[in-house]
């Protein structure tokens, strides 16, 4: 599954806090874990020694940054 996938299966909301809008099933130490519709995930907060609302924070400003830089290019190409 791919950043952009698993961006996908959450939403954020203006608190910070990113709440799952489709079930995953992600790998954890002592074997998978599904993260069901609804599960809430409040900034600072951990799972499994992650901080889930940071790591995805990151990967949407990784994901605007590639977008933004994807209508640059067809910008100049046109």
């Amino acid at each position: 599954m791919t950043e952009g996938e698993f961006l996908s299966r959450f939403q954020r909301e203006q608190t910070g806090a990113w709440t799952c809008t489709k079930p995953i099933q992600i790998a954890a130490p002592d074997g998978p874990v599904l993260i069901s519709v609804g599960q809430r995930f409040s900034p600072g907060s951990s799972f499994f020694g992650l901080d889930l609302p940071k790591e995805l924070d990151r990967m949407a400003a990784k994901q605007r940054a590639a977008s933004k830089l994807a209508r640059g290019a067809l910008s100049s190409a046109a």
